[in-house]
């Protein structure tokens, strides 16, 4: 068995899910769709597997727990048809709006958060974040609003399809010329977002959504929910979110996410690097043992290129007429320790994305992979044992949007 199977095999991936909340975190059922999962996970597996999807341990049900809301009408004009998913601080329902006709999925905040004032706000930059944004490639906002009694709710598209984690988990990594087509879309879509000054922050493959034949778009990038607004937000985002606080999914998390450092969108391309990683090889570019030296890995060390990973793709590329050490250098020029190492805007990643897809050689390249200062590595190690001593790798709080 050759490196990369044993690493995709049951034996090994099984104690990888197990370890990655080994330290502290509390596993719970949860209704997240298993679809994203690999199928070799056993019932408990499933279940522990799910929350790191969704990059949050998510709240069981009580058996035999009846929903208030199913069967009735929200807010005067939605009719509640079932249950999508629920977490620590929101339930996703599944709902069809009277008078319109379309099936929408609503998103209600906890009854016990009602009376938060931070829940609240959180809740309603969520709403101006993906209201703000219009493009094929990201989820649709519809409606935001507060019930009678108090309840705060967003409406947003109801998407039926699979998640890129699936896609990448039943395909073993994805075509190059599929994965090309795929990131040109995301990069259009991040580019609305950025260009709005939202910056995503918890970019990953089960927030990738491909959609039922005949829908207009194939891909949708979803989840802004710990989406960060810049400028006229900033003052009010240093209250809601406190320096030091991490959020994110570990797997594709920016060093200075990992460092609870101030992001901006270069954030989101390095966690764009790490999901066109994932997809083309089939294996994020960093697995620690636990989460911690997962984070350890995206501060301190480099990802193997792609062509070794897996050495098929020399050839695929090949027949495809593509230059991989090209499409290598994208992937890893979005992977740079340093924000001022990445690309500086998803325009700068399309380009050479073109420039690949037209079979033109990508120029200008600049040299990857630069040896740091000794004081700043130094300042960044420092930072990251002070932050995992004073906040405990158990209370980091790795947010899902969603739910």
């Amino acid at each position: 068995m050759s490196e990369k199977e044993r690493e995709k095999s049951p034996e090994v991936r099984k104690p990888l899910v197990s370890s990655l909340f080994e330290t502290g975190f509390e596993l719970v059922e949860s209704d997240e769709d298993e679809g994203d999962l690999p199928k070799e996970l056993s019932d408990t597996d499933q279940d522990m597997a799910a929350s790191i999807s969704t990059g949050q341990a998510l709240t069981p049900k009580a058996e035999g727990e009846l929903d208030p809301l199913l069967g009735g009408v929200f807010a005067g004009k939605y009719d509640v048809l079932s249950v999508l998913g629920k977490g620590g601080m929101s339930t996703v329902y599944k709902v069809k709006h009277q008078d319109l006709g379309m099936v929408l999925a609503l998103k209600v905040l906890h009854k016990h958060l009602w009376t938060d004032p931070l829940s609240v706000e959180r809740f309603r930059l969520e709403a101006k974040t993906i209201g703000r944004l219009s493009s094929p490639y990201l989820i649709t906002f519809r409606d935001f609003g507060v019930t009678a009694d108090g309840q705060p709710y967003l409406v947003m598209d109801y998407l039926e399809g699979v998640s890129l984690g699936r896609k990448i988990y039943d395909e073993n990594g994805i075509a190059l010329d599929a994965c090309l087509d795929i990131f040109e879309k995301l990069c259009e879509g991040l580019q609305e977002a950025h260009r709005n000054g939202v910056t995503h922050r918890d970019i990953k493959p089960a927030n990738v959504m491909f959609l039922s034949e005949g829908s207009e778009s194939t891909v949708k990038l979803v989840d802004f929910g710990i989406a960060k607004l810049a400028a006229e937000e900033s003052d009010q985002r240093m209250t809601l979110t406190q320096t030091g606080e991490v959020f994110g999914s570990p797997l594709y998390m920016s060093p200075e996410q990992c460092l609870g450092l101030a992001c901006d969108h270069r954030s989101d391309i390095y966690s764009l690097g790490c999901l066109f990683y994932e997809s083309i090889v089939g294996l994020p570019p960093f697995i620690g043992s636990n989460v911690l030296e997962t984070m350890n890995a995206h501060v301190d060390k480099e990802p193997q290129e792609i062509g070794k990973v897996n050495e098929d793709l020399v050839t695929r590329a090949q027949e495809l007429g593509f230059d991989l050490k090209d499409i290598n250098y994208v992937v890893m020029k979005c992977l740079q320790k340093l924000p001022a190492d990445r690309y500086q805007s998803v325009e700068e990643i399309l380009k050479d994305l073109h420039r690949i897809r037209d079979k033109n050689p990508i120029t200008g390249k600049q040299k990857l992979w630069k040896k740091p200062d000794p004081k700043k590595k130094f300042q960044m190690v420092a930072i990251s044992v002070c932050a995992a001593t004073v906040i405990g790798i158990g209370s980091l709080y790795f947010a899902n949007p969603t739910f």
